[in-house]
């Protein structure tokens, strides 16, 4: 998942990873971009693999999937953040759970240029941000954000399979290859790696398991930002996935603005 900006306290770990990032702010390494474009060519296996082969031959592949599960989970020493997505190639859908009771949704249609929010009068102001007098009127309301709202791209952040391993692979610097060992019942191979500095979050080491099973796809993400640790997993790879825009919705208070 790789992650969006969250609730304010930490903004660059979970929602920061796949809200915070689809208006260009994280590139992927120029390492992994030059290798991209032949990543299925690239070996997965043996003597000659490497971990940025690997890395983009994981990535090409996880893009190529037309769909995923994830899971993420986001903890704090008083505070913890689950969230649990649905990506497709144009359209996702976010379910964002909070320990103080509050929650919020994100429905985004990449391809209709249309995201839609919800959340409890609290998600509302902490996680998205709004600075809106009252926000209890709003509450649990599906409010559409449109790509003229200087927001659209910080709510749609990796809600397709593109945007969010663009995010979730973004490792630069030394990439440490592990050995072949098991997790979740799959051989798998570990590479730990840096994700460069974003707004509002430092640069922090990750480590992301690919599965070696078939397409190399990866399995599971942990990392430690701060006093924020993270562990996302994917699941349920190419199934048939539908996303619909909400019944009804009302437009995203124009006197809004989200941090």
């Amino acid at each position: 998942m790789h992650v969006k900006p969250r609730l304010k306290s930490q903004r660059g770990a979970l929602r920061g990873r796949t809200h915070n990032s689809r208006a260009g702010r994280l590139l992927v390494a120029s390492g992994i971009a030059v290798l991209l474009g032949a990543a299925t060519a690239l070996p997965v296996s043996g003597a000659s693999v490497t971990a940025s082969s690997l890395l983009a031959a994981a990535r090409h592949d996880a893009i190529a999937a037309r769909s995923v599960h994830e899971v993420g989970l986001n903890e704090e020493t008083t505070t913890t953040e689950k969230v649990e997505n649905d990506i497709g190639v144009s359209a996702g859908e976010q379910r964002y759970r909070f320990s103080n009771g509050s929650s919020a949704t994100v429905i985004a249609l990449d391809s209709k240029g249309k995201a839609y929010i919800r959340g409890s009068a609290a998600a509302l102001v902490d996680f998205f941000g709004l600075t809106i007098s009252d926000p209890s009127s709003y509450a649990n309301k599906w409010l559409l954000v449109t790509p003229s709202d200087p927001n659209y791209n910080s709510v749609a952040a990796a809600t397709t399979l593109k945007s969010d391993f663009d995010l979730s692979l973004n490792l630069t610097g030394h990439l440490a290859l592990g050995p072949v060992t098991s997790l979740l019942g799959a051989s798998v191979r570990s590479i730990k790696g840096v994700v460069p500095a974003q707004e509002g979050t430092p640069s922090y080491t990750e480590t992301v398991y690919i599965s070696l099973k078939g397409k190399p796809l990866p399995l599971e993400l942990i990392a430690t930002v701060g006093g924020v640790s993270l562990k996302v997993t994917w699941s349920h790879w190419g199934e048939s996935l539908k996303v619909a825009a909400p019944p009804s919705s009302i437009p995203e208070p124009v006197t809004a603005t989200t941090a």
